[in-house]
């Protein structure tokens, strides 16, 4: 029996005896509770457990709510309470209050039949027992209970345990008031902890008051799991409009909060007995019958191992609101960690990584012995291959990938206590992650803006604007690129990424005049990069000529020479010597007139013009063009054959 007592004291002077008695730890008021306000099997990944036969069977979860109406389908062909044998999946139900039974099955609410209702979807081979401990409040009508009557259901409940075989207890109720830290002077928490020490795991609704900062009470009691609730799908009936936009595991802004909350479950707008609901009051029964599958998965477990294996199993959710992270139920890695001992995460749990290097992240359902060791392999599958013989330290762990190419990797994870394959097998756990190492293939076209000139690249659109077509392909498909473009290679290290992009891109080149560097650079998911580089011109300006000039080198022919041109850009590629009969030059930039022919380059500095007409006056144009194609107007010599 529990050491608590439910008395009545008729005066304030009889209140202070018993407080004063010596054989007396405390005394609390008795006070009233109140019911806490999709398909959510899939975000537990429960399918996956069901998958291999663990389903509940042998377990009884003992619902303390406002009834349970066993003519639902959902807990079989009951005809009575436990009847038909072995497929009512009803097995007991009791008015457990001061008042007596009320001669129904559930009140108008049917809270405790859709708290039971989603307790038997989650663990359809466990049984149900309904509890009712509330009443109508005589004041408000509304479903009411006392304190000392969930106290009852929780010791009748642990009375019962081998009868029913009871393995979990669920309490979707609680008061309206926040506790900001653990509540275990409370008889309501002894009572829990009570249970909790014979096997039986209380799941407690967190309650649905919006509290970040509290618990309410029983779900405060240090040995309840107390839950609160996340959203299942894009959609809710939280009526809160900074939840905006609802998300599969988003928090829920009603589900009360605190530093020592146990963890979280899908609450809202679940499906049970025909009607949609929503609160934590539907979040707690996903864990109780979460509690009775693993139960049946090992029957021996103790219940702090069991509560263990359902937080170290979680998935981590960070409630926004008050930045608290904690654990959403997942019961296939819950079950994972009792079959095992341990879970692993690579990498922190990344998808995938381009480096054979890994950390490893292993979790343990029991602390390690001292003089562990460990191996971590994804070449051996069997322990036996993979003898331990490194040594076991809490916290991140190395390992390297050492099966060839790339793709889908299984690390498989062994802890023994000691060193060797000797040594016992105390832990095991495999991860999968996805090597890609292999870079992007990447091409560029430039389409638009640019023209070839002697072998350069150059710039011809007057506002500096080029066309470019990238083209790129990853087995693992593509995630950002970044296109710099500057003279100095630090700033070609100053990339801003963005998304990948196969359409056609202009790309505005900077004004000035010289060698623009244009860089495209794309990566995969994993971080692989290819880049492709190429180097444009912009030269607007003709090269600079000086000291042209020439002289009569026999009767009929000019000696002609010129200092070397200068051109700060992309420099003088060659000249072009023209002339003509007559003071008239030919025209700028060498267009016409008898061309004197050149060898090609810029260190053709003189030229012999013979075959003219003695005593005739020649005009002279010399021309140097550029590698980027810009010709000078010239400079002109006028010559008089004597």
């Amino acid at each position: 029996m529990l050491p608590v007592v439910l008395a009545t004291v008729t005066s304030q002077a009889g209140l202070r005896a018993l407080e004063a008695d010596a054989r007396v730890a405390g005394v609390f008021p008795d006070f009233l509770v109140e019911p806490s306000d999709v398909f959510s099997s899939p975000l537990i990944n429960q399918p996956a457990v069901v998958a291999q036969n663990i389903t509940g069977a042998g377990c009884a979860i003992a619902v303390v709510d406002t009834g349970l109406d066993y003519t639902q389908p959902i807990f079989g062909p009951c005809t009575a309470v436990g009847k038909p044998a072995g497929t009512c999946r009803v097995v007991y139900a009791q008015d457990i209050t001061a008042a007596g039974d009320d001669g129904m099955l559930d009140d108008y609410t049917r809270h405790g039949t859709f708290v039971a209702a989603v307790a038997a979807e989650i663990a359809p081979g466990a049984s149900l027992i309904g509890l009712d401990v509330f009443y109508p409040n005589p004041k408000t009508g509304a479903p009411a209970a006392n304190i000392s009557d969930v106290i009852g259901a929780v010791n009748w409940a642990i009375a019962n345990k081998d009868t029913y075989k009871i393995c979990a207890i669920n309490l979707s109720l609680g008061t309206n008031k926040a506790v900001s830290k653990p509540c275990g002077q409370q008889p309501a928490a002894v009572a829990i902890q009570a249970a909790r020490d014979v096997g039986i795991v209380t799941a407690v609704a967190s309650g649905n008051e919006k509290f970040k900062r509290g618990l309410v009470l029983p779900a405060c009691a240090p040995a309840a799991v107390s839950v609160g609730a996340v959203y299942v799908a894009k959609f809710g009936s939280s009526g809160c409009s900074k939840d905006a936009p609802v998300l599969p595991d988003k928090v829920t802004c009603y589900s009360n909060s605190a530093s020592y909350l146990t963890m979280l479950a899908p609450g809202d707008s679940i499906f049970a007995a025909g009607s949609t609901v929503s609160g934590t009051s539907f979040a707690a029964p996903h864990v109780a019958a979460a509690v009775a599958a693993l139960r049946q998965a090992a029957p021996g477990l103790a219940a702090d191992d069991m509560v263990g294996a359902l937080t170290k199993g979680g998935k981590p959710i960070l409630d926004k609101a008050n930045k608290i992270t904690k654990p959403r139920l997942d019961m296939l890695r819950s079950l994972q960690i009792i079959q095992n001992g341990a879970l692993l995460t690579i990498n922190g749990g990344a998808n995938g990584t381009n480096s054979r290097a890994l950390s490893l992240s292993p979790v343990l359902l029991r602390s390690a012995p001292a003089g562990a060791t460990y191996c971590a392999s994804d070449t051996s599958a069997s322990p036996d291959d993979c003898c331990a013989t490194a040594s076991f330290t809490a916290g991140n762990l190395t390992a390297t990938l050492a099966s060839p190419g790339d793709g889908n990797k299984t690390v498989n994870f062994f802890l023994r206590g000691g060193d060797g394959c000797g040594a016992p097998l105390i832990a095991k756990a495999q991860a999968s992650i996805l090597l890609d190492a292999t870079a992007v293939s990447l091409t560029v076209s430039i389409t638009a803006g640019v023209t070839v000139t002697n072998g350069l690249l150059v710039i011809t659109d007057p506002k500096s604007q080029i066309q470019i077509q990238i083209t790129a392909s990853d087995a693992n498909g593509l995630g950002q690129m970044c296109i710099t473009q500057s003279a100095s290679a630090k700033a070609l290290t100053k990339c801003k990424w963005e998304a990948f992009s196969s359409a056609p891109l202009t790309v505005a080149l900077k004004g000035f005049q010289g060698n623009h560097t244009l860089r495209v650079a794309v990566r995969d998911a994993f971080g692989n990069e290819a880049t492709w580089q190429q180097i444009l011109i912009r030269d607007t300006r003709a090269p600079a000529l000086k000291q042209f000039k020439g002289v009569q080198s026999g009767p009929t022919s000019f000696e002609l020479s010129w200092a070397p041109g200068s051109d700060a850009v992309s420099g003088v590629a060659f000249f072009t010597l023209v002339y003509q009969a007559g003071s008239t030059a030919p025209a700028a930039r060498c267009p016409g007139g008898t061309a004197v022919p050149l060898a090609q380059g810029p260190g053709v500095l003189s030229a012999t013009v013979a075959g003219l007409a003695a005593g005739g006056t020649y005009s002279f144009r010399l021309c140097a063009q550029d590698a980027a194609g810009n010709v000078a107007n010239g400079a002109v010599w006028r010559g008089k054959l004597k």
